[in-house]
């Protein structure tokens, strides 16, 4: 391993490289001392001293071996070669679970070769290939299986500190053009049911509302899409106001759930009986019984909610 001796690179102590990279001081040491893994500056006390590159360096070796190879069999790899490995398993990953063998085929090129276009911050072409598959695909499958599995898995990555936030940041911006774009191009069916869609107040995650409104969109719905984190009672008064048959929340992260729960509770006290508030996405799901003693009705996924939107649209449509 060659050492860098640039003066202007900052040194970081031990526990800062070992809180960076996701390894404990005592695996980091014992990776240097036995693998060589990387070759740390020492103070004139003899304390080590980690470069930004080193710690990067840990952080590729500590995703490598997560992934079930053995450390003495990596330690000397370039870090580039590192870098291309990781990329490489994350593609591996980036498949949904519980998809039927036909659904697998169908599905995956385009979803492996979205979550490629995020991992590399390539923005044209991620836009490009959610255009194709649009255009080939079923509105569930494209919608569910593809945009909304290329953000699960990207997520999943960030929360890892598999991938950048920047590179989350890319991802999110061109899904949702893309979802907008579509939502903008919807023609609602005569007399169609009105739904009014965002997240509450404190959410601040909108690509659940932007696709669970796509999918109402494309079902002929009339779609009122009222953005992210929004007060009840906004949106309630969005809801009166377009006569809306229909509110939908997406629950991602939310900052304060005993808060969005009463945030679902008052837009039932404030909306009438007619009006169904319906609310999804992965924060919902730890909620589900509190959110629908408030008064809303728990979906779990796309699918489930499209069989809501068939059975409660309008009889003129």
């Amino acid at each position: 391993m060659s050492k860098r001796t640039d003066p202007e690179e900052k040194r970081h102590p031990i526990q800062v490289a070992a809180n960076r990279s996701g390894l404990s001081p005592d695996v980091l040491r014992a990776w240097e001392k036995r693998y060589g893994a990387v070759d740390p500056d020492r103070t004139g006390g003899g304390q080590r001293r980690y470069s930004d590159q080193d710690i990067e360096r840990l952080r590729l070796l500590r995703e490598v071996t997560e992934a079930g190879r053995r450390i003495g069999d990596v330690a000397d790899r370039p870090t580039d070669e590192l870098a291309r490995m990781v990329r490489e398993d994350h593609r591996a990953e980036a498949r949904l679970d519980g998809m039927t063998p036909d659904e697998e085929e169908q599905l995956t090129p385009f979803l492996v070769a979205a979550f490629e276009a995020a991992d590399d911050l390539d923005a044209v072409e991620l836009e490009k290939i959610l255009e194709r598959a649009q255009a080939v695909l079923p509105t569930e499958s494209f919608l569910g299986g593809v945009v909304g599995g290329v953000m699960k898995r990207v997520g999943e990555c960030w929360q890892e500190g598999r991938m950048r936030p920047g590179q989350e940041h890319v991802a999110s911006g061109v899904v949702r053009r893309v979802l907008m774009d579509l939502l903008a191009r919807a023609r609602p069916l005569s007399e169609a049911s009105r739904l009014v869609i965002g997240t509450p107040r404190g959410e601040l995650h909108e690509i659940g509302a932007l696709l669970a409104g796509c999918m109402a969109a494309l079902e002929g719905w009339e779609v009122v899409y009222a953005g992210p984190d929004l007060p009840a009672g906004e949106i309630a008064e969005l809801a009166r106001r377009t006569g809306a048959d229909q509110v939908g929340l997406s629950i991602v992260r939310p900052e304060d759930p005993a808060g969005v729960v009463d945030q679902v509770g008052a837009l039932r006290k404030a909306l009438p009986a007619s009006c169904t508030i319906v609310v999804g996405g992965a924060g919902a799901m730890g909620l589900s019984e509190q959110l629908t003693a408030a008064g809303g009705r728990v979906v779990e996924d796309l699918r489930e909610f499209r069989g809501l939107l068939r059975e409660s649209a309008s009889p003129s449509s």
